[in-house]
């Protein structure tokens, strides 16, 4: 995963106002204009994932010094590795004295 924090553009999370309920943790504003840009931007794409034949962008929700604040989700799994086939046929010796 990289360290480095990618930030949706278009989108912006404040803190909640004076006097809203415990439960309201913030309040998210969303430019479409800015959003639909960024999210057909390569720096977007790069973070793509599929989730059932459908294209997806992650987020991640993180509480902060100022009040909640949004990222993209970079992680990528890492490739697994090969699974090593022996080509050596196994042979198998009958003549064990048990």
């Amino acid at each position: 995963m990289s360290t480095t924090k990618v930030y949706p553009k278009g989108m912006r999370i404040f803190a909640p106002r004076n006097g809203a309920p415990e439960f309201v943790i913030g309040e998210m504003v969303v430019n479409l204009k800015e959003f639909s840009d960024f999210i057909k931007s390569a720096e977007a794409q790069e973070y793509y994932s599929e989730y059932n034949g459908d294209k997806q962008l992650k987020f991640t929700l993180l509480k902060g010094d100022k009040g909640p604040y949004v990222t993209v989700n970079t992680y990528k799994p890492a490739d697994q590795p090969a699974k090593i086939v022996h080509s050596t046929p196994v042979t198998v010796d009958d003549d064990l004295p048990f």
